[in-house]
């Protein structure tokens, strides 16, 4: 989870930079409850079949040009619903679980790189019959589609950069060293591993650094938000790190033409 924008040329895609992300998710989380309007549109799930496995993906709404959502790290489509629900009100909506995350199969590489993970994410598309999309990206997914734009300016129309990060090598190295995989225990302490995880990261950033310093003004969504949030981690807690600290070392600013 990244702190503070970055400047970028526009040019043909718009771009849009956000830095508050986790708020506006809680807030849009409420409306969506408290919304009796019919303002909302249901959520569905489905699997996209690819070389390595499958991508799960969320989906909402119809109408072109689709928009395809990149969720941040460590996380899932799950904590797009929100902005789903209510943006597939006008038009089609595709999410997927980047590769390792949530119910997406793991990546093929020990060691991939960020450019893989979009190539993965573009060949999901494919398989589901995208061709040129508007996108948008939060944190690692904001990464995520910075380089399709970069590499496949003719499939990405216009995009969203939602706090897309640049950190310093001694800002890196500090998180690189706390992200890593968790390990499955036979007396359950990964259970809460990873709720620690995803509620602390509400709290403090990183979420291990129990710090003045680290503290973050968001405060505690209501308890079933994090729950859900948890249920996700579970499913890909010994692979989520490998597209956080792929985006992490990636060199987005330098890829900017």
């Amino acid at each position: 989870m990244g702190h503070g924008p970055v400047m970028v040329p526009q040019g043909r895609s718009i771009v849009v930079v956000h830095d508050d992300l986790e708020r506006y998710h809680d807030e849009q989380l409420k409306i969506t409850m408290a919304d009796g309007t019919g303002a909302m549109t249901d959520i569905r799930r489905g699997f996209a079949d690819i070389s390595e496995g499958q991508v799960r993906y969320r989906t909402a709404g119809e109408g072109d040009p689709p928009l395809v959502m990149f969720h941040m790290s460590p996380s899932s489509s799950q904590h797009l619903e929100p902005l789903i629900a209510r943006l597939g009100n006008s038009r089609s909506v595709f999410a997927p679980d980047t590769l390792g995350n949530g119910h997406s199969c793991r990546p093929q590489p020990a060691d991939p790189t960020l450019e893989y993970f979009a190539e993965a994410h573009l060949r999901a598309l494919d398989a589901l019959g995208i061709d040129r999309f508007d996108a948008y990206g939060a944190h690692t997914g904001a990464k995520i589609g910075l380089e399709l734009a970069i590499t496949h300016p003719d499939r990405v129309r216009k995009m969203i950069l939602d706090a897309v990060s640049v950190r310093s090598s001694a800002a890196a190295d500090e998180l690189l060293a706390g992200i890593q995989p968790v390990e499955v225990e036979d007396d359950g302490t990964h259970l809460m591993k990873a709720w620690h995880m995803v509620r602390d990261s509400y709290l403090f950033f990183p979420w291990w650094k129990h710090t003045a310093e680290a503290k973050r003004d968001l405060g505690l969504p209501e308890t079933q938000a994090p729950h859900q949030e948890v249920l996700e981690m579970l499913a890909s807690i010994r692979t989520y790190h490998l597209s956080y600290r792929a985006a992490i070392i990636h060199p987005n600013q330098e890829r900017l033409p």
